[in-house]
C-alpha cells in the first residue's frame, strides 16, 4: 500500500492529516474500511465452507455407509461353518482390532505432527500479515489468528482423513461412494481457498500500482476544502499546491543555509585566528628552541674542535727531525680534520660566509671586524684629527683559511667582554717600515696549532697576519707588499714550506692605518703613552644579499 495507507490506518493521524490533508486522509480510510469488510466476509466464508460438513449431510452418509459396510462384510461367506464358529471369529475379530489399533495409532501421530506443522504455517502468515499492516493487530485480526487456530484444531480430523490421500481402510470405513464424493468437495473447498487467497493478494497491493492513489495521497488539501471528485482529481490544482509548498519550503531552506554559512563562516573566522595564533606561538617557540639547539650544538662543536687541536700541537711536537706538518701525511690528516670541524662551528656560531662565485678569494661576503682605536697626545697630528679612528677589516674565507680565522674570531669575542679591564693592553706597539705590529691581550686564546697559510691569500698590502713562532695571536698590518718577506720558508731555512699565518684585509679606513704609521717611534714602542690603542673590536656578520649585521651572540 501507499506511504499515506500506511501513515493514515495506524497510529499517526494527525501526523498524516497534517502532512497529506484531511481530505485525502479521510479517503484513505474510507478506501482501509472497505479493505477490511471485504477481508472479514472472505474470512468467515471460508469458515463457513470448511465447517458445514460438521453438521450437514456429509456425516450422515458416513454413517449409513459405514454401516453398510459392516453389514455386507458379515454375509460374504455364508457358510455353517463360517458362521458358527465361534473361536475362529473371536481370532479373526481380534486381528482385525490389532490392525485398527496400530492404524490409529499411526494416524494419531501423523495428526499430531501435521497439526504441529499446520500451527508454525498459520503462525508465520499471521505475523507477515502483521509486518505489512505496520500496525498492532486490531480485533479483526485478532479474530482471524484465534479462528485459524480453531479450524486447525477442530478440524484436524475431517481435513486428515477426507482431504489427504488415505488407503483402503478409509473407503472400508466410510464407503467408496461417499469417500470419493467428500475428496472431490475438499477439492472444491481448495479451489475457493486458492481464489480467495489470490483476491486477497490483489486488494491488498492493489494500492501500490494505482496512479489515482498516489494523486490524492500526493494533494495536500487544505482546511475544509471540498474534497469532491472534481477536486480530488484535479492533478494541475495539485501540482499548483505543491510547488507552493515546494517554494515556502526552498525559501525556509534559503534562510537556514544563509544561517548556516554565517554559522559556518564564524567558525572559520574563529579557527582562523587560533592557527595564526598557535602558529605565532609555534614560531616562537621553534625560535627558542633554535636558539636552544644551536648553543647545544656549538657547545658540541666547541669541543671536538679542542680536542683536534689538541691532537694537532702534539704531533707538531712529535714530529720527527725532517719532518714538516705541510707535508707529512699523518700531520695533514689530523689538521684536515680540524679545519673541517672549524668550518663547522664557524657556521654554527656566526652563520655562514659566502665565497664567490667566480673563485675569487677577495670577493664574495666574509666575516669583517670593525676597529675602533685610541690615539694619545704624543701623536704628531692630534691637534688637528683628535683621539679617535676606525678601520674595517675583511676575514679570508674560511673555505681556505679557516683555522687562522676562528683564531682572530676568538680575539675579538673575547676582547670585547674583557673591554672593561682598562688601559691598553691591546694595542700597536711596534711601528716597522713594512709592518704596524700589536700586542694582544685577551684571556682564553693562544697561538696557532699549525702554520695556516695559503698560497692564494697571500701577505700583500693592507692585509693582516700573525707574528711570531709560533704565530699568534700577536697580528700585523703589512703597509706593503710582503709576500716575500713573511711567505712560505721566509722566516727560516730549515722548513721552506712554514709561513706566516694570512687571515684578513683591511677594506675601510685606510687613512687611520696610515696616521697610526705616524704615530712617535720606530720599531718596538717603549712607553705606553706613545702606543695606539685597540678600543672595540665589533664583529659583522654577512647574509646571502651582501648585507651585513652586528653580531650579538655571546
Amino acid at each position: 500500500m501507499g506511504k499515506c495507507d500506511e501513515e493514515c490506518c495506524g497510529s499517526q493521524v494527525d501526523l498524516s492529516d497534517e502532512k497529506y490533508g484531511k481530505a485525502a486522509t479521510a479517503a484513505t480510510k474510507e478506501k482501509w474500511k472497505l479493505l477490511q469488510l471485504a477481508l472479514l466476509v472472505g474470512v468467515v466464508t471460508l469458515t463457513i465452507i470448511l465447517f458445514q460438513g460438521k453438521s450437514g449431510d456429509s456425516n450422515v452418509l458416513h454413517q449409513q455407509t459405514s454401516k453398510f459396510s459392516e453389514a455386507t462384510s458379515k454375509i460374504k461367506d455364508p457358510s455353517p461353518a463360517n458362521i458358527w464358529d465361534v473361536s475362529a471369529a473371536k481370532k479373526e475379530d481380534k486381528k482385525k482390532k490389532d490392525k485398527n489399533d496400530n492404524k490409529e495409532e499411526k494416524k494419531t501421530k501423523k495428526k499430531e505432527a501435521r497439526k504441529k506443522v499446520n500451527v508454525k504455517t498459520l503462525e508465520v502468515a499471521v505475523m507477515k500479515l502483521e509486518r505489512h499492516f505496520k500496525y498492532q493487530p486490531s480485533t479483526m485480526t485478532s479474530e482471524v489468528f484465534s479462528l485459524s487456530r480453531h479450524t486447525n484444531i477442530a478440524g484436524d480430523k475431517y481435513d486428515e482423513e477426507l482431504c489427504e490421500p488415505q488407503d483402503d481402510s478409509h473407503d472400508e470405513k466410510y464407503g467408496k461412494a461417499a469417500a470419493a464424493a467428500t475428496k472431490a468437495r475438499c477439492k472444491f473447498v481448495q479451489g475457493v481457498l486458492f481464489v480467495g487467497v489470490v483476491t486477497l493478494t490483489v486488494i491488498l497491493f492493489q494500492g501500490e500500482s494505482n496512479n489515482h492513489s498516489r494523486v490524492v495521497h500526493s494533494m495536500p488539501l487544505k482546511l475544509g476544502e471540498d474534497p469532491s471528485p472534481v477536486n480530488v482529481w484535479d492533478v494541475s490544482g495539485a501540482k499548483k499546491l505543491n510547488k507552493v509548498e515546494e517554494k515556502k519550503d526552498k525559501n525556509k531552506n534559503g534562510e537556514k543555509d544563509k544561517n548556516d554559512n554565517k554559522e559556518k563562516k564564524k567558525n572559520k573566522d574563529k579557527e582562523k585566528k587560533d592557527k595564526n595564533k598557535n602558529e605565532k606561538n609555534y614560531k616562537n617557540d621553534t625560535k627558542e628552541i633554535m636558539e636552544a639547539r644551536k648553543k647545544v650544538n656549538v657547545k658540541t662543536l666547541e669541543v671536538a674542535v679542542m680536542k683536534l687541536d689538541t691532537e694537532v700541537r702534539s704531533i707538531k711536537k712529535s714530529l720527527p727531525s725532517g719532518h714538516f706538518m705541510e707535508t707529512d701525511p699523518g700531520a695533514l690528516k689530523v689538521t684536515k680534520k680540524l679545519q673541517d670541524a672549524t668550518r663547522k662551528l664557524l657556521a654554527a656560531r656566526y652563520g655562514p660566509d659566502y665565497d664567490d662565485p667566480a673563485g675569487d678569494v677577495y670577493g664574495g661576503h666574509h666575516y669583517r671586524i670593525k676597529f675602533d682605536l685610541a690615539f694619545q697626545k704624543s701623536m704628531p697630528d692630534y691637534a688637528a684629527n683628535g683621539a679617535s679612528g676606525s678601520f674595517t677589516i675583511e676575514m679570508a674565507p674560511t673555505s681556505i683559511i679557516p683555522h687562522s680565522v676562528f683564531t682572530f674570531l676568538e680575539v675579538a669575542r673575547l676582547f670585547k667582554r674583557n673591554a672593561a679591564s682598562g688601559g691598553f693592553g691591546t694595542a700597536f706597539h711596534r711601528n716597522a717600515d713594512h709592518v704596524l705590529q700589536a700586542r694582544v691581550q685577551v684571556r682564553g686564546v693562544t697561538h696557532l696549532a699549525f702554520q695556516e697559510y695559503d698560497k692564494r691569500y697571500p701577505h700583500k698590502k693592507y692585509t693582516l697576519g700573525y707574528a711570531g713562532r709560533p704565530s699568534g695571536p700577536e697580528f700585523y698590518v703589512s703597509i706593503q707588499n710582503n709576500s716575500g718577506n713573511h711567505g712560505p720558508g721566509s722566516q727560516q731555512a730549515a722548513n721552506p714550506n712554514e709561513a706566516d699565518g694570512n687571515f684578513g684585509r683591511v677594506i675601510s679606513g685606510f687613512d687611520v692605518v696610515d696616521r697610526v704609521h705616524k704615530m712617535p717611534g720606530q720599531g718596538f714602542i717603549g712607553r705606553s703613552d706613545d702606543v695606539v690603542g685597540i678600543q672595540e673590536m665589533t664583529i659583522m656578520v654577512p647574509s646571502a644579499d651582501g648585507k651585513y649585521t652586528v653580531w650579538k651572540g655571546a
